[in-house]
């Protein structure tokens, strides 16, 4: 249940009993058939889309993340359009 207060003009939050806080969503992590992936529907103020893959090593507590494919990714020189950019850090 959730609950509001207010203090000086501001509406805070208050969890009353329990709460999937730290807790996984089984639903976004199933695959999607590949035929049902719609590569080039992009909704109204999308920022690309990005493939990647994860990877964790326990060993020495290293995540690697592997970017596999992006597409429609918005250009990092401000005003440029359609301006190929492959920059990745």
């Amino acid at each position: 249940m959730l609950a509001c207060y207010r203090k000086e003009e501001m509406e805070i939050p208050l969890i009353e009993g329990p709460t999937l806080l730290g807790g996984l969503n089984p639903d976004l992590y199933k695959s999607v058939p590949e035929e049902e992936v719609e590569e080039d529907n992009f909704p109204e103020g999308h920022r690309g889309r990005l493939w990647f893959a994860l990877e964790y090593n326990v060993a020495t507590e290293r995540l690697i993340v592997r970017v596999i494919k992006a597409k429609n990714l918005p250009s990092r020189v401000y005003g440029a359009a359609n301006c190929c950019d492959p920059f990745v850090r």
